[in-house]
């Protein structure tokens, strides 16, 4: 758990001390409540272990948002679906060419690529852990997770090579009266799994 939250930021890692907090005074609670019954104080054990029980049930809900909520360690992108309206997001003339440029559009963070006339727009955070992919390295028609080495493609957010298991959410991009727009496309709980895709492959 240690090594997991220290990739997270904001609500994710507060989130995640507070699911530490509960987990270690349950145990706790229960260390306590198992020296009281040797020394033959059961009702007090018996109190100690319920209150470590609460404990332990506040911290697997806690976890439970952490997975299914905050897709911690499953999949940081998981809840970034369906189709938005084009936004602009910046002057065209202000994203330098073949750089990952980080921007935001209608609330969400996102990654640019400026090529020529043609604009490539991903989620700026990994789907693996978050990193910010704007810090990462353009190789040909993908861009590398500056972490731990994922690649994703330019044209459709697809996972080329792990660790991450899934896509980057996709944007269409254009240029119009001089400014960057972006358009969420599709949906992402469509997509399949890196592994499940590889697997197939493999038969």
């Amino acid at each position: 758990g240690l090594a997991d939250w220290r990739y997270l930021q904001g609500t994710q890692r507060r989130t995640g001390v507070a699911h530490a907090l509960f987990n270690v005074t349950g145990t706790v609670l229960y260390g306590l409540s198992s020296l009281q019954r040797r020394s033959g104080s059961r009702s007090v054990g018996k109190t100690l272990s319920n209150l470590g029980y609460l404990c332990v049930m506040g911290g697997g809900y806690i976890g439970g948002d952490l997975a299914y909520k905050l897709g911690v360690m499953v999949n940081r992108n998981a809840w970034v679906t369906g189709k938005s309206q084009f936004t602009a997001v910046m002057a065209a003339a202000e994203l330098p060419e073949d750089k990952p440029t980080h921007a935001t559009a209608g609330g969400e963070d996102v990654v640019l690529i400026k090529r020529g006339e043609h604009v490539y727009a991903l989620g700026q955070s990994c789907a693996h852990l978050g990193a910010p992919l704007s810090e990462g390295l353009l190789e040909g028609t993908t861009i590398v997770c500056p972490w731990h080495g994922s690649t994703f493609s330019l044209e459709d957010g697809r996972v080329l090579c792990g660790p991450s298991a899934y896509a980057q959410p996709c944007y269409t991009a254009r240029i119009r009266n001089g400014q960057v727009e972006v358009q969420l496309d599709g949906d992402l709980a469509e997509q399949e799994p890196y592994y499940r895709v590889i697997g197939r492959a493999a038969e």
